[in-house]
């Protein structure tokens, strides 16, 4: 945090004051903001108490006009007529809130205060106040209905209704009063002190919404929405034992009040919704016309700041910002100049002359580093230790690559196409080898010696290692590939890998030495590489044993090398599983047939020279990858690699073919091999399209 004087100075002077000057605002703002949340619950709590009572004081004039009505008033001695005009009076001076008033008896006299004709199909006796009023107890007269869907009004409806009885205490019929609950809604909004943007609504016991405002809600629970608020609302009220309930929580688009209370005598609620935003808007304002008077103010703060910093600091940035060049860029400028005596001034001085030094020992490195690795020149150079000749004992995964049939390639090829082939290559191998944390050990011509594990310790490094080869041969792929288009012969590697203890270290004199390693497992992974056919990638057990679970295998031979006792499993990979899938192309056994086997001279290899002698022999089957050669008399049963030349033409170059004896093909005809082929110059190229192009089989012979 305190890295610059620059921030310092930021930091120490304006953050305190940036920081009491906002935690000011937020202690006013969250306490004005609470007031207002205050003032809006108790407006809404004053709303809901002075509705409910709106519509109780109605239900309870009511149930007095009813008391008086079927006391006084013999309407079943009455004609209809009359019953008629009495029950409009009675509903004028009960108020809009009576929607009807009626009579209703036994033997089917039904009268009421409306001047409309009643539907068809009314009737009077099977109507819930009706029924109701009959299944009274002997001691109860009077009582309200639940809501129900008017078929007169097509909206919700209760009824205030008393028992008319006979002269003798019987049932004789029910007088009652409609209440349309949307005429109540209205009442309560034109009446009622409403908080800003706040709506009335009424709901049922099961908190169905019965009128709203939003006339499309009407019939829908209220917590049809699934709104934490709406919900807790709605448990409330379909609990018998709450009768009211306040809360304030947030909604879809802000903070809202919610509440409601029960209309007493009935069995509705009045429900008041309020959304915050009108009673916060004020302290939004406020709030915004405090931000533009603040932000100016800091902003001029922060201005003298910077001019203040700028004229003492300058001098260090400049130092500052040097050394980060050199740091991460290696970027090494002019001096820099001296314009004080003071201590800044000698601070520069003294960064000059290690720039000086820097420069120097980056030469050194970077020359050192073109002939052994830079981690290897890292340790070197870095490390009090770094040229002692005392080497290690190290678990080291062991990688040696080589291109097969090179260096007869090289020989047909101009010495500079030679050389751009083989740093083409060499350079997309090293990089590989890098990125799969491996090190490049030594270029050996057209080989590489790779090591996992060292210098720099790698516990993955069997997987790593196996897991580079692969890419390494895809790699190789998409190069002869890029060959092709510009007309350049393939080239094809050979991959062995062997992981165990070896001696790794400084190996020379005092005069001059090498990073490198030594011991039985380093010669055991030349031996197995030097048995890897083109774009194979061949490891030993105890490398195949801790990648196994990651590598996909193609096959298991048991096979025997030079200076090690008995025959050893060799594993043959084909790819890696995890944790990126990948194969290396299939390399099964796919020459054409020669219809007429062509004569040939087959020379053994030994080492990078041809026996004199040849042997005389017949191909007999051809691709440009294998071969398969029937020799007389049969060849060494150790002969692995040989060359094949072709019958020679007058005038023109010698077509040869350099190839690595594989197996003897199935059916053990004498003296037959398959060879895998290394290299074949253009003139064996050439005849070999035209003796494959006669017809003949493929395949097993």
């Amino acid at each position: 945090m305190f890295n610059s004087l620059k921030k310092q100075f930021l930091i120490l002077i304006l953050l305190p004051v940036v920081a009491a000057f906002g935690l000011l605002s937020l202690l006013s703002y969250r306490t004005a903001r609470s007031v207002l949340i205050n003032e809006m619950v108790a407006t809404g709590h004053y709303s809901l108490e002075a509705s409910a009572e709106r519509v109780a004081a109605g239900l309870r004039s009511m149930d007095t006009a009813l008391q008086i009505s079927t006391t006084v008033m013999p309407f079943h001695g009455l004609d209809e007529s009359t019953r008629h005009e009495v029950l409009k009076r009675i509903k004028a001076q009960i108020g809009p809130t009576a929607s009807a008033v009626f009579v209703a008896y036994a033997d089917g006299i039904f009268s009421w205060s409306d001047d409309r004709p009643l539907p068809g199909s009314y009737n009077p006796l099977e109507q819930p106040w009706y029924t109701e009023a009959k299944a009274l107890p002997a001691n109860e007269t009077s009582g309200m209905t639940s809501v129900y869907w008017d078929r007169r009004t097509g909206g919700p409806t209760f009824t205030k209704y008393r028992v008319l009885s006979d002269d003798k205490g019987r049932f004789a019929g029910v007088m009652g009063i409609q209440i349309d609950i949307k005429t109540v809604q209205t009442l309560l909004s034109e009446n009622d002190r409403v908080p800003a943007g706040g709506t009335f609504m009424i709901v049922d016991e099961q908190a169905n919404i019965l009128v709203s405002p939003a006339g499309a809600l009407e019939g829908l629970p209220l917590d049809n929405d699934n709104e934490k608020l709406d919900m807790a609302i709605a448990d409330a009220i379909r609990d018998p034992g709450v009768e009211e309930l306040q809360k304030v929580g947030e909604r879809r688009n802000g903070t809202w009040y919610m509440g409601f209370k029960r209309v007493p005598g009935s069995r509705v609620f009045v429900v008041l919704r309020v959304p915050a935003r009108a009673m916060l808007t004020p302290l939004y304002r406020l709030t915004i016309e405090m931000t533009a008077v603040a932000v100016p103010l800091i902003g001029a703060a922060l201005v003298l700041l910077l001019l203040m910093t700028r004229r003492i600091s300058r001098p260090i940035v400049e130092l500052k910002r040097s050394a980060q060049q050199i740091t991460a860029e290696d970027n090494y400028q002019e001096a820099l100049p001296v314009n004080s005596r003071d201590e800044i001034g000698q601070l520069t001085a003294a960064f000059n002359d290690m720039m000086v030094g820097l420069r120097q020992r980056d030469f050194i490195r970077e020359t050192f580093g073109r002939y052994v690795t830079q981690e290897v020149a890292k340790t070197i150079l870095d490390s009090p230790e770094g040229l002692s000749l005392v080497g290690e004992n190290r678990e080291v995964t062991v990688m040696f690559a080589d291109l097969r049939g090179f260096t007869p390639l090289s020989e047909s090829l101009a010495q500079e196409v030679v050389v751009g082939i083989l740093n083409r290559y060499l350079g997309r191998m090293a990089s590989i080898i890098s990125s799969h944390k491996g090190t490049v050990n030594e270029f050996i011509g057209d080989g590489i010696l790779a090591l996992f594990g060292a210098p720099v310790a790698d516990v993955d490094g069997p997987l790593n290692a196996v897991s580079c080869a692969v890419d390494m041969q895809l790699a190789v792929a998409n190069i002869n590939r890029d060959h092709l288009e510009k007309g350049l012969p393939e080239i094809h590697m050979g991959v062995g890998i062997n992981t165990g203890v070896v001696i790794v270290g400084n190996i020379g004199s005092e005069k001059r030495a090498k990073y490198g390693v030594v011991g039985h497992e380093v010669n055991l992974a030349a031996r197995v590489e030097s048995a890897a056919l083109g774009g194979q990638v061949l490891v030993t057990e105890a490398t195949y044993q801790r990648a196994r679970d990651a590598v996909a295998v193609r096959e298991r031979r048991m096979m025997r090398f030079k200076g090690v006792d008995g025959a050893l499993p060799i594993y043959d990979i084909r790819g890696m599983r995890h944790p990126a899938p990948r194969l290396l192309p299939a390399d099964n056994f796919d020459g054409e047939a020669i219809a007429a086997p062509q004569v040939v001279r087959v020379r053994v290899m030994t080492g990078k020279q041809a026996e004199v002698a040849p042997c005389q022999g017949r191909l007999t089957h051809a691709s440009t990858r294998w071969l398969e050669v029937v020799v007389q008399p049969p060849l060494a049963e150790d002969a692995a690699e040989i060359r094949l030349d072709l019958d020679e033409t007058p005038g023109e170059a010698t077509a040869s073919i350099y190839a690595r004896i594989v197996h003897r093909p199935r059916g053990d005809i004498a003296g037959s091999r398959r060879a895998r082929i290394s290299y074949m110059t253009p003139e064996a190229r050439a005849r070999l399209v035209l003796l494959t192009a006669q017809p003949g089989t493929h395949g097993d012979p």
